[in-house]
């Protein structure tokens, strides 16, 4: 990572329909099975990078090399630290599957369980700094991943819309990538993406083209 040139992008987008996403999912869910914001951040960004393969990316010795299979981890604070957990080719499971898989993953990392597995992988990082109060940050990425997404707290905002103001749920997405492997136009436009899923998740429903 020292030799990383990193660049760190920052856009808001609005949550309104994350949201409420969330919360309709979660009138069909035993309450055991909640879906988290995580979990549904986690494959909107699985769907960004099946869209951008640029993003998710290594770097090797002999080049960049665009990966197969979408393994995103995700940042757990745990006693011993800051702890990546991934889970593999997230794009092809279901949201169901995704929470069950983080929490099980999450549970070995906080009772020191994990195995050598857990953290073997890994092809993208989200870390949320929501639960802390954080809105941007700059995230460090995980070498040797081309980026890393760092994702704030969900906070009612004073915003214009057609000519008035009016109070919206604004998340705000930091995207910090190696510039070896990613310029700076295919990361933006990368980010933006997860904006626009963000902003309409519905869009998950989906299926690829």
């Amino acid at each position: 990572a020292l030799n990383a040139p990193h660049v760190t992008l920052m856009t808001e987008a609005e949550a309104t329909n994350l949201v409420s996403a969330r919360a309709q999912l979660n009138q069909e869910v035993p309450a055991a099975d909640k879906i988290s914001y995580n979990t549904l951040l986690v494959a909107l960004t699985a769907r960004a990078l099946r869209e951008h393969p640029n993003v998710n990316a290594r770097w090797e010795a002999d080049g960049i090399r665009l990966l197969a299979e979408i393994n995103i981890a995700l940042a757990v604070d745990t006693e011993r630290g800051l702890m990546t957990p991934v889970l593999r080719e997230v794009d092809t499971l279901n949201l169901s599957a995704i929470q069950r898989g983080y929490g099980e993953l999450a549970a070995r990392a906080l009772a020191g369980r994990s195995l050598p597995d857990d953290f073997a992988g890994g092809t993208f990082t989200i870390t949320n700094l929501g639960g802390l109060d954080v809105d941007g940050f700059t995230p460090i990425i995980n070498p040797p991943q081309a980026a890393i997404l760092g994702v704030g707290r969900i906070v009612e905002k004073p915003v214009a819309r057609d000519g008035a103001v009016v109070i919206r749920p604004m998340i705000t997405l930091s995207l910090s990538f190696d510039h070896r492997i990613v310029d700076g136009a295919p990361a933006a436009k990368f980010l933006q993406r997860v904006q626009q899923l963000v902003e309409r998740p519905m869009a998950l429903l989906l299926r690829d083209a």
